[in-house]
């Protein structure tokens, strides 16, 4: 029997509850987001075998939080910080599993880096002291989208967007192609991008916190269309695609 809909598996990480008890949580802001673009929601939890959770879910958001180890894409760690190789090894290991089974992934924040490096890209390990530019703490800049992108019918050419992480896209991984840039930098940061031939989207930003009515500052566009065209396109509910 076929879902009504579809099933997202979304990753999360290490945390502590009231009373410091170690836990593994996810922000709510993800699984509103999920459920808004018309999605039942899984929560990935360590330990869980990944080939079993690729066959039960439709599709996979990695969420936002801390650094990727820096030794997977080949540096030694300059100014990474609050690590978790568990996860790590996790999210690559699902990342395999889904694509392996043609199933769509979205990526945000620390997603994006997890499938920039996944397909062999390199990151900037801190933005300000590397580059000069502040993206942390929630601010929100303007970015620059190309003629064509698969942001295009959402965001128009230009577009607010806010900005959570000190770390960045560097060498971009191969077959991916960059679908928006930061408007507030000369260098050319990528803020979003897909691959050529899979289901991956992925951007920078935070759109689980701007989406449906959620306050926005002026320019900023709703980002729950953008999840739902994801979902609809590359996570149909119930399709077996492996």
């Amino acid at each position: 029997m076929m879902n009504e809909k579809p099933l997202i598996l979304l990753t999360g990480g290490y945390g502590e509850n009231y009373f410091g008890d170690p836990c593994w949580e996810v922000n709510q802001d993800y699984i509103d987001y999920a459920e808004a673009a018309g999605a039942d929601v899984l929560l990935a939890l360590p330990g869980t075998d990944t080939e079993r959770l690729a066959e039960l879910a439709d599709g996979l958001i990695l969420t936002g939080g801390g650094d990727i180890c820096p030794d997977l894409y080949g540096q030694e760690n300059t100014y990474s910080e609050f690590t978790d190789p568990d996860r790590d090894r996790f999210e690559m290991s699902l990342t395999e599993a889904f694509l392996r089974r043609g199933k769509g992934i979205f990526g945000i924040c620390r997603g994006l880096q997890v499938l920039n490096v996944y397909f062999g890209g390199t990151l900037l390990q801190d933005l300000q002291i590397q580059r000069g530019v502040d993206h942390f703490g929630g601010i929100f800049h303007p970015a620059r989208v190309p003629e064509g992108s698969f942001l295009e019918p959402f965001l128009g050419r230009a577009a607010v967007v806010n900005s959570f992480h000190h770390q960045a896209v560097d060498r971009l991984g191969g077959g991916l192609v960059p679908a928006a840039f930061a408007g507030n930098s000369e260098d050319g940061l990528i803020e979003a991008f897909r691959h050529e031939t899979l289901p991956v989207w992925a951007v920078q930003w935070h759109p689980e916190r701007i989406a449906g009515e959620k306050v926005r500052p002026d320019g900023c566009a709703d980002s729950l269309p953008l999840l739902k065209a994801f979902i609809e396109r590359f996570c149909p509910a119930g399709e077996n695609k492996s």
